[in-house]
């Protein structure tokens, strides 16, 4: 009998860095969380030839290849079933090489090792949260780099499970690969009392608070450390939040939306729906006003999920 892997991986919201740019001092070192909404989902056939089908999938073969050699893979037909929009700040890239990875070394009888395949992929140099939160889900703070090392896990906690979020992607797209490489790959001068901000916020505001369950106090250090994050960034994007992002962040804000902040390089803005809202509604009136996806999301605590079954 046929065996089909799949590979179902979840979305993950960035609430920023700590020290994007000063290379004097531990680089990186940002924080996010894993949602269950959108999902990635990948089907690996065992024992058929290597091939991809699907969305994206020209592009996951060619990404793989390092993977593909190393372990010398020959078997497993790929079909991409479903993906994370790109370039929108939702981490889909790594998602979706990671559930690949995933489900061909278990087609070819070869444990996975989240390390080991990020390093052949080149994954996490920069941030660790995507990795991290395919692997375990939950709340997610990477250690951030010394020198060449990628980051690793710092701390991972489990979220509160009926927190919800709003995310809302609206027409545009953040930075690709190679325009988030030159960001990094550049000598910025940003003051030392913004990582000291923003480490008091993640630190001191964000974590007690998601440990305690206080999701207002964890709503108002995310949107405090968001709009420092936010200032280190404003050279590349144009202010604290991104042109596509802004108007998004501003409307949120007046529905009663807390922690309002933008994942990643956006254009993709999320926000923590407060004790006594409704987030149909506040989703309907977004929707009204937004030209874009609007989504109300979980936390996932549980990262990719792999099944397999008989054919």
């Amino acid at each position: 009998m046929a065996e089909e892997i799949t590979v179902s991986a979840p979305a993950r919201l960035h609430f920023g860095m700590i020290n994007p740019f000063r290379r004097d001092l531990r680089l990186y070192l940002g924080a996010g969380l894993a949602v269950n909404k959108p999902r990635v989902e990948v089907v690996v056939r065992k024992n058929k030839e290597l091939s991809f089908r699907g969305p994206r999938s020209e592009e996951v073969g060619v990404k793989l290849r390092p993977l593909i050699e190393k372990y010398d893979l020959r078997k497993g037909e790929v079909e991409v079933r479903k993906t994370i929009p790109k370039h929108v700040g939702l981490g889909s890239t790594t998602q979706l090489l990671l559930s690949v990875a995933k489900g061909l070394l278990v087609a070819n009888d070869i444990p996975f090792n989240i390390e080991e395949v990020s390093s052949v992929l080149n994954i996490g140099r920069v941030s660790g949260i995507g990795k991290y939160a395919f692997q375990y889900g939950g709340f997610i703070v990477d250690s951030g780099v010394k020198g060449k090392d990628s980051a690793t896990l710092y701390m991972r906690l489990k979220f509160p499970e009926d927190w919800r979020f709003i995310i809302v992607i609206p027409e545009g797209r953040g930075l690709s690969d190679e325009e988030e490489n030159r960001v990094f790959e550049a000598v910025e001068t940003i003051p030392e009392s913004l990582i000291h901000e923003a480490s008091y916020h993640l630190f001191v505001e964000l974590i007690p608070s998601i440990i305690e369950e206080d999701v207002e106090g964890f709503s108002e250090g995310l949107e405090k450390l968001q709009l420092v994050v936010g200032k280190m960034f404003s050279k590349y994007q144009g202010g604290v939040f991104s042109k596509h992002s802004e108007k998004v962040v501003d409307i949120l804000k007046k529905l009663g939306v807390r922690g309002v902040g933008q994942s990643s390089w956006g254009p993709a803005v999320y926000g923590v729906i407060p004790p006594g809202g409704n987030p149909y509604e506040i989703r309907n009136l977004v929707s009204i006003m937004v030209s874009g996806d609007v989504l109300i999301v979980e936390p996932d605590n549980s990262g990719a999920l792999l099944t397999i079954t008989k054919q």
